[in-house]
């Protein structure tokens, strides 16, 4: 109470221009419903097309192809003789080395495209066939290292229990509890609040999670629900959240993932 009555007298004795969260109104629901929404939509676009779908999915393919087509020619012309003539040694290194970067970049963007037709099988959505959808999702994401059936039940609980700090599986925020930090104190500086917006610390932030988030949460449920046994992953059929339907479905998932190890 002697808490609250501090930061409302604070609040009042600080000028307009100052941030405030006392100031913001107050959050109003929407008026619509799930159904509203859902009814507003055209019912054409729930229509799932499986053959529109098998042309996107070869569409990126042959992209991936051509892509990994020219890549074969990078190592012979920059390591060729007259190249590294004209420009020296170092020079044709450093081109060589900029050019698969690119070749990286493009081919990254391509594998996403891939990535994305797999999630929409884990939805349903690539087509009305549950089979078909199942098949091409196990293939697609095995192939880009994501256990497709540990993934798809995990994620559909995740879009279940969306934003949920008890229930959801992924991006779940640690509270101050679990880091032992005590109550917050104004005389602390918060250098999150405060870099949160540069372009810097938000460039760090994107890198961090876009290279490391989304392997460590299949790999060791990293921002998953911390009521899950130690070293929960979704690779391991003996190590995931109970259920017989999860642990069979992660079975054929991990021996995929392990045939595209065997291959490779």
């Amino acid at each position: 109470m002697m808490l609250e009555n501090r930061t409302t007298e604070s609040c009042s004795e600080r000028s307009d221009d100052h941030y405030c969260e006392d100031d913001l109104p107050e959050f109003t629901p929407m008026p619509w419903t799930l159904s509203d929404i859902r009814a507003a939509v055209p019912e054409h676009l729930f229509v799932r097309n499986t053959w529109i779908g098998v042309i996107y999915l070869v569409r990126d393919i042959l992209m991936a192809a051509a892509l990994w087509k020219i890549a074969l020619h990078i190592d012979p012309l920059f390591k060729n003789h007259q190249v590294t003539g004209q420009i020296n040694y170092i020079g044709a290194e450093a081109a060589r080395w900029t050019a698969w970067l690119f070749y990286w970049w493009f081919q990254g963007l391509v594998f996403t495209g891939i990535w994305v037709i797999g999630h929409e099988c884990g939805h349903g959505a690539f087509s009305a066939n549950k089979t078909i959808c199942d098949v091409i999702g196990f293939v697609t994401h095995n192939f880009l290292w994501t256990p497709y059936f540990s993934w798809k039940i995990s994620h559909h609980r995740h879009h279940s229990h969306h934003a949920s700090m008890e229930y959801d599986e992924v991006y779940v925020p640690k509270t101050r509890s679990d880091f032992g930090i005590p109550l917050e104190d104004e005389r602390r500086i918060d250098y999150s609040e405060y870099f949160g917006d540069t372009p810097m610390y938000t460039l760090f932030m994107l890198v961090q999670q876009q290279l490391l988030a989304f392997p460590a949460y299949l790999i060791s449920n990293v921002s998953g629900q911390k009521n899950y046994p130690k070293w929960t992953n979704h690779f391991d059929p003996r190590l995931v959240p109970s259920g017989v339907r999860w642990k069979s479905s992660s079975t054929m998932a991990s021996h995929g993932s392990a045939s595209l190890t065997g291959s490779s």
